[in-house]
C-alpha cells in the first residue's frame, strides 16, 4: 500500500518484483521495478538516475500519479464483489451436481 500512496502523490517509486504493486507498474514508464530484490546495485543504479535525473523523475511521478489514479477503494471493492459471487455461484453449482447424483 505504501508505494501506491506515493504513487498516488506523484511521487516516483522503485519497488520490488515481489512487491504486489509491481503489478500495476509499467517499468521506467510510471515506476521502477527491480526484478531481484536483493541486487543492490540494480537499486544503487536506479536511485542514482533518479538523482541525477530530473526530467525522468519528474515523468515518473506524473505518470504515477496517473497510474494510482485508476486504482480507487471503489474499485477494488467491486472487482472483489466480482470474484465473491463468482465462487459462490461455483460452489453452489458444484452443491447442485452433488446432490442430483446422490439422488
Amino acid at each position: 500500500l505504501p508505494p501506491a500512496e506515493a504513487m498516488a502523490c506523484g511521487l516516483p517509486v522503485i519497488v520490488s518484483a515481489a512487491n504486489g504493486t509491481s503489478e500495476i507498474i509499467t517499468h521506467e514508464t510510471d515506476g521502477i521495478v527491480l526484478e531481484d530484490p536483493t541486487d543492490e546495485r540494480g537499486l544503487a543504479e536506479m536511485l542514482r538516475r533518479l538523482y541525477n535525473d530530473p526530467n525522468f523523475r519528474t515523468r515518473l511521478g506524473e505518470k504515477a500519479s496517473e497510474t494510482a489514479q485508476h486504482y480507487t477503494w471503489e474499485r477494488n471493492a467491486h472487482e472483489l464483489r466480482v470474484i465473491l459471487e463468482r465462487v459462490l455461484q461455483a460452489k453452489s453449482q458444484t452443491a447442485v451436481r452433488s446432490f442430483v447424483r446422490e439422488s
